[in-house]
């Protein structure tokens, strides 16, 4: 639906004070004026609230707008209480509109905040690099990176994971490696570092870690064999 054209509004002189220190006259949407109808379903609005620019219109009421989405393609709806969100509480200036359906925007926030998760998880491996737990934080976040948008640098992240294990923490390593080998589509390395791991000594809770992860491990594989087994069929 096309944006709605406001016929009929009045402007009104007003006075500021210029960056000269002079004060100047100017004309503005007089904020008291108001349709005298609206569309049936439109949300009234306050413009008295919104941000206007050089060349704005006023938003006198919203009605929902079809958008398509610039990440999807899909078809949605900028909703007319989305719209006055927008523009009123969160100050947008008119120029402003959803190019994104909702979840394709809440995909964009989380890709967001996990890159920034593992910026911070490097600063903090720079800052103290002979502690395991930061390297296995490194490793974490880059596989979490990685499983929701298919970005990432996985041997960044397994060469984390390994030096997680040479500092001590052998089972949180084989266990961080494994899981980013397996997204590299590596499962015999996956398979190959846990195995390696078995063979250290480590605390009964550590060693239950690992066999954990081998039987996910088991259990992914025999998924995979059952669904080549139906394609066939």
């Amino acid at each position: 639906m096309a944006p709605t054209s406001f016929g009929g509004a009045r402007q009104c002189r007003y006075r500021f004070t210029g960056v000269d220190g002079r004060v100047h006259e100017g004309w503005t949407w007089d904020p008291t004026w108001q349709p005298g109808s609206i569309p049936a379903g439109a949300l009234r609005g306050d413009i008295a609230r919104q941000v206007m620019g050089a060349f704005s219109t006023p938003r006198y009421w919203y009605e929902d707008r079809e958008r398509r989405c610039v990440q999807c393609g899909q078809r949605f709806v900028f909703s007319a209480a989305e719209q006055k969100y927008w523009y009123e509480t969160l100050g947008f200036y008119e120029e402003s509109v959803a190019i994104r359906c909702a979840p394709c925007r809440k995909q964009r926030r989380t890709a967001h905040a996990l890159r920034e998760g593992l910026a911070t998880a490097l600063r903090a491996s720079e800052a103290s690099p002979k502690q395991p737990e930061v390297w296995l934080d490194v490793a974490a976040a880059t596989a979490a990176l990685f499983e929701t948008t298919g970005a990432g640098d996985l041997d960044r992240g397994i060469a984390a994971a390994r030096r997680a294990s040479r500092l001590g923490d052998v089972a949180g390593g084989a266990v961080a490696e494994a899981e980013l080998q397996r997204l590299a589509s590596r499962p015999r390395k996956a398979r190959a570092s846990l195995e390696a791991a078995m063979t250290e000594l480590m605390p009964r809770r550590r060693r239950r870690q690992i066999e954990r992860a081998l039987a996910a491990l088991d259990a992914e594989e025999e998924r995979r064999i059952l669904a080549l087994g139906f394609n066939e069929d």
